[in-house]
């Protein structure tokens, strides 16, 4: 790059914003009231989860219209004299600042609804009573829905909604060695969080990601 360019890309950055990083300092602003103690603290965890929902979106459209640039070669610059490639490259490495963020915040979150009984836990530290209770639930529920599928180049990868879940697994016959690689594509008709425990002052809930790979 020659002086002069390299100039008046400096001098570009200096009087624009650019669009993509101004988004992510949005979501980091939103990820600053999920940290505000003064907010009560469900409140807390919907902003929590309002900043993942946000980052998935921008992701969807904003990063996916970036990368769509780079492969088609596109030399055109942002407004603040960034390349695609380039504004990549700043998206990505802000990104991890802000994940790194959310995860402190999310274990933070956590603690506190810890200390209010309120327990997210793992089917596999469950006492036998609330494994039997999940068991039923997973049979009668949650089990019905799934639906295991193939990978191998027999069987085309199956479609994944946006901002859809899945469990991708190794599955093997009982008393037999060859492993099946498979995907569980879950059913968004299936609740995220699971109820096991309930009373006026203590509540326990499991993931059903966890559920599922428990039982399965």
């Amino acid at each position: 790059m020659t002086a002069l360019k390299k100039q008046h890309k400096e001098e570009l950055k200096s009087k624009y914003i650019n669009r993509e990083l101004s988004w992510l300092k949005f979501n980091d602003r939103v990820l600053l009231e999920a940290q505000n103690i003064e907010n009560p603290l469900y409140e807390r965890v919907k902003f929590l989860s309002i900043a993942g929902s946000n980052l998935d979106e921008f992701f969807m459209v904003r990063v996916a219209g970036l990368y769509s640039q780079i492969k088609q070669e596109v030399d055109s610059l942002s407004s603040d004299g960034l390349t695609p490639e380039e504004q990549m490259d700043e998206v990505v490495l802000e990104t991890k600042k802000l994940l790194k963020k959310q995860n402190k915040i999310f274990i933070q979150l956590i603690m506190e609804l810890k200390k209010n009984n309120i327990n997210l836990v793992k089917p596999v530290n469950l006492n036998t009573k609330d494994k039997k209770k999940l068991l039923e639930i997973f049979k009668e529920e949650i089990y019905p829905l799934l639906t295991p599928s193939a990978i191998d180049p027999a069987h085309p990868f199956p479609f994944i909604i946006n901002q859809g879940r899945a469990i991708v697994m190794k599955l093997r016959k009982k008393n037999k060695k060859r492993i099946l690689n498979s995907i569980i594509v879950i059913p968004k008709a299936l609740s995220r969080f699971i109820e096991i425990e309930s009373s006026k002052n203590h509540k326990k809930f499991v993931i059903l990601d966890d559920v599922i790979s428990f039982f399965c």
